[in-house]
């Protein structure tokens, strides 16, 4: 949200409108527009669209790509420069959450790359040990999972299998 909310004020403020002004021409409370900009309001689609149309904005919405950093502090296998300074303590939700995202965009993770291993080990220590967060998992993963076994590293599970013992 707080992108969009930096968006908007700058939005404004390049087109030179007061917070008032905005409202006016938006149809909406001087109220509404001052808890988006604070980032204090839960507004809806249509009062977001409002604030959009008299600024010249639209709304794209498209697939994140994958984080490995975010992947790599959730137990995946692999070095990466923020591994070591991870604040946010792993949990399985946020472990599903970030698998999921990777079901929708396996397409960019080059077969037979380290990156491919990471992930094919990673999975197979979920699978063979973590039958309850397997079976949440996109169904896309576990196809490219079963697509690829030879892509399975020993010694990346076991690495994978301590990771995720620290939190599952």
């Amino acid at each position: 949200m707080k992108n969009i909310v930096q968006a908007l004020r700058e939005a404004r403020k390049k087109q030179s409108l007061s917070q008032q002004k905005l409202a006016n021409m938006a149809g909406l409370s001087l109220a509404t527009i001052q808890n988006i900009e604070a980032g204090k309001g839960n507004p809806e689609l249509t009062t977001i669209d409002s604030i959009l149309k008299v600024l010249s904005l639209e709304v794209e919405l498209k697939p994140r790509q994958i984080d490995i950093e975010s992947l790599a502090a959730l137990g995946l296998p692999l070095m990466t420069p923020q591994r070591a300074n991870t604040q946010n303590k792993p949990n399985a939700e946020a472990l599903i959450l970030q698998l999921t995202m990777l079901a929708n965009d396996l397409k960019n993770i080059s077969i037979r790359s380290r990156e491919a291993m990471a992930v094919a080990s990673f999975l197979c220590a979920i699978n063979d040990h973590y039958p309850s967060v397997w079976h949440q998992l996109h169904k896309k993963l576990k196809q490219w999972f079963n697509d690829y076994p030879e892509d399975i590293s020993p010694k990346l599970r076991r690495i994978s299998l301590r990771n995720l013992g620290d939190y599952l």
